[in-house]
């Protein structure tokens, strides 16, 4: 029967036991670390940005089954360690680069893996950051729609988080950045607040009303102008407004005003050519007439054809039709025999008229007589070349190669050549002056130095001599030269176009050395140079001011004295009469002299202990913030207090951050809670103990907490740092009423058992 009573017990108790609800005995979290990592905050020089992990896996992690890494990413993708806490203060270091959070579980914590979120770059102000999200938020929009595709952004975020060491789910994190930003508008910061995302908005919409080129049309700034009136008009404005009325074609009566205004005048009216003789292969005589357009306007000239003359250009060529003449123009022509003329007397009226108006015409009479061949006299002079010319000249032009002129007797006599000159050209001496029948002579010519820009033309005529001295002009050789103005160049250079400087400290005694400076005039037309100033540059004097081509000058530059700090950056410009860009950039930098940061004792404090006290079941965490630990670029003569012991009961040391520590008390009373911390001086390569030290208390109460149980309540002790804590399961939920519950029933089960008892004895 006892057993039975007994079986009964145990099982009731097993019953009771299976209501209690599973969690009571939940276990730590465990396994791979998932889900995502965020940073909370403006990436701004000042701000505080915050790990959030609430999205990370699994569920019930805490802040102590981390350690939090926060790094600088630099340009070399290096990682350089700023900070070790949840939140991180931006410093001015931090300016351009991102910050780059590393979340790794802490040992024996049952988590595997790490998690990685970066910041924006960082900027100068909140204001700037929040243009840095609304732009990285248009710009991934644009690579969205550009290439049909959501992974513009990822793409460079995976790679910038693939060259983080042992960091494991970067590509994740940063396509869930990526893709926040594009469905959102926001940046990777996704705390800031509503007013941002309002700018971030209102700044994507202008974007896309600007880039809407469907409703307007982009002009150069040569397509613009200014009329009288104000207004901006363009290129196509103009070909959209009607014609002015002076341009308006003429009417018919103007057309005939026009015709009546027109006239030519030439230089003489008969042209009589010397007896030739029959059988000749070219006539030795050509003479000349000048046509000038005497009237109001321009002249389409119509030149006249003749069976017995030819009417050549001056240069000798073939004259055409169509010719214009201008106002006040004239034009030469050549007229000869043509060949092949029998004997007999030859009379032609040569009429030179406008094309537009036939009754606007000049003649010439020209005659010649072509006598019968004296079979034994045939004198001629064959040139080769004809004609020549130089167009390509310009002006300041050095001598030229010279042309041959191959003069050969064609005829049956004897020659006696004059030696032939010109005006615009140097003639050499003839190779022979007097010729057989087919024998030859040469002679050069090339045009005379100094010629300005222009058109030349010339004559040089072959002539005989007979025997009484007189010349017989035997053949004529067109020559011509064209100069043009040589464009003229200005180029200035200067050499070094940079000149750095350095650094001095502010206060500095002496300025430094002044660096030359050498301008060179590299165009064809000389400069005249103005003597160039700065503001926190002395400039010195130039060697020359005066600088013809290929010629150079030198100056000096040097800071000036008693610069304050700061950086100072300058463009020296050369200023010169011809208006040609040069100058000299300059730079020097006055850095500041560092003061040491001596940190102030009294800035030592203890966080974390709450001024309502606690309860013999309470978990108490507290943190020592020394004075001066958050120096993260220390300088010589620097001092800070590191947290070096606490005590409430028992003396407890840390060895390094983070500097904060746990404990629980099981009796009740009036607690102290000290620490100490040491006093440490930056040497100039690392943090030295000076001896000193400070110390800080805090006092705290410990109520007995409430708790309903059958046993003696045990004897108080001191959980210190050394006192062994419960196995940590990561769950917060108060099993406090659970126990009770559990008391109670197994109470009510002895009180059944002894009255059950008592029954059988009175039995």
């Amino acid at each position: 029967m006892e057993k039975k009573r007994f079986l009964a017990v145990v099982m009731t108790v097993m019953m009771i036991i299976s209501m209690v609800p599973s969690m009571v005995f939940a276990a730590a979290p465990s396994g791979e670390l998932g889900g995502k990592l965020k940073v909370k905050g403006l990436a701004a020089v000042g701000t505080t940005v915050n790990a959030d992990y609430t999205k990370v896996t699994p569920e019930g992690v805490t802040d102590e089954d981390f350690t939090f890494s926060w790094s600088r990413q630099t340009e070399e993708k290096g990682l350089t360690q700023v900070g070790t806490e949840k939140a991180y203060t931006i410093t001015q270091d931090d300016l351009g680069y991102r910050l780059v959070l590393v979340l790794t579980p802490v040992d024996g914590s049952g988590l595997t893996g790490t998690l990685t979120a970066k910041t924006l770059e960082v900027a100068a102000t909140e204001e700037e950051a929040k243009v840095v999200a609304a732009q990285t938020a248009e710009d991934t929009q644009q690579a969205e729609t550009v290439d049909g595709t959501e992974n513009a952004q990822l793409e460079e975020d995976t790679e910038d988080a693939d060259n983080t060491e042992n960091v494991q789910n970067s590509e994740n994190q940063d396509a869930d950045k990526t893709e926040d930003l594009q469905q959102n508008g926001e940046s990777e910061q996704e705390d800031d607040s509503e007013n941002t995302e309002g700018q971030l908005e209102e700044t994507q919409k202008d974007t896309k009303e600007d880039s809407d080129d469907s409703q307007m049309k982009i002009y150069t700034e040569d397509q613009l102008h200014v009329d009288e009136d104000g207004n901006v008009q363009t290129d196509e404005t103009e070909k959209n407004e009607p014609a002015d009325s002076s341009e308006a074609p003429a009417t018919e009566d103007n057309a005939d005003a026009s015709l009546e205004a027109q006239s030519l005048d030439v230089n003489t009216g008969n042209l009589n050519f010397s007896d030739i003789e029959e059988n000749y292969t070219q006539a030795n005589e050509t003479l000349s007439i000048t046509v000038t357009n005497t009237g109001d306007g321009d002249i389409t000239l119509k030149i006249p054809e003749s069976d017995y003359f030819d009417v050549m250009n001056e240069d000798g060529s073939e004259a055409v039709s169509g010719v214009q003449l201008a106002k006040g123009a004239s034009l030469m022509f050549m007229i000869q025999p043509k060949t092949g003329l029998t004997k007999g007397d030859y009379s032609d009226t040569l009429i030179f008229e406008s094309e537009e108006n036939s009754e606007v015409a000049v003649q010439v009479t020209a005659e010649v007589s072509v006598k019968e061949a004296a079979q034994e006299q045939i004198t001629a002079i064959q040139a080769d070349p004809e004609s020549f010319g130089y167009d390509n000249l310009k002006e300041g032009y050095e001598t030229p190669e010279a042309t041959t002129i191959t003069l050969t007797n064609t005829g049956n006599t004897t020659v006696s050549l004059a030696q032939p000159y010109a005006e615009y050209f140097d003639i050499g001496k003839l190779s022979a002056s007097v010729l057989e029948p087919k024998d030859s002579a040469t002679f050069t010519a090339v045009p005379v130095t100094g010629l300005k820009a222009g058109d030349y033309l010339d004559s040089i005529q072959i002539a005989r001599t007979d025997t009484e001295g007189q010349e017989d002009v035997l053949t004529t050789i067109k020559a011509s030269v064209t100069v043009s103005e040589v464009e003229k160049v200005y180029k200035l250079s200067v050499t070094p176009e940079e000149l750095n400087f350095g650094k001095a400290k502010e206060g500095y005694s002496e300025a430094p050395k002044a660096q030359k400076v050498t301008l060179t005039n590299e165009g064809n037309t000389s400069i005249t140079l103005n003597a160039p100033s700065g503001n926190n540059f002395k400039i010195g004097k130039l060697s020359a001011t005066e600088l013809a081509p290929g010629e150079s000058c030198t100056f000096k530059i040097r800071p000036k004295e008693g610069l304050k700090t700061g950086s100072y950056v300058e463009s020296v410009v050369i200023n010169n009469e011809q208006q040609i860009s040069a100058a000299v950039k300059v730079q020097f930098t006055v850095k500041a002299v560092r003061k040491a940061k001596i940190a102030d004792p009294a800035d030592n404090k203890i966080t974390g202990i709450s001024p309502d006290g606690y309860t013999t079941q309470s978990k108490i965490t507290f943190t020592a913030v020394g004075a001066g630990m958050d120096n993260e670029s220390p300088g010589k003569g620097d001092v800070r207090y590191v947290p070096y012991n606490w005590k409430v009961i028992n003396t407890n040391s840390w060895s390094s951050a983070p500097y904060t520590a746990a404990f629980g008390i099981t009796k009740a009373g009036t607690y102290t809670l000290t620490v100490v911390f040491d006093c440490q001086k930056y040497n100039g390569s690392e943090w030295k103990n000076t001896g000193d030290q400070d110390t800080k208390q805090v006092n705290f109460s410990i109520t007995q907490a409430q708790t309903v149980t059958a046993t003696p309540t045990p004897t108080p002790q001191p959980n210190g740092a050394t006192a062994k804590s419960a196995v940590k399961t990561g769950d917060t939920t108060n099993i406090a009423p659970f126990v009770i519950i559990l008391a109670i029933a197994a109470g009510c089960i002895v009180g059944v058992v002894v009255y059950k008892k008592r029954k059988n004895n009175r039995k």
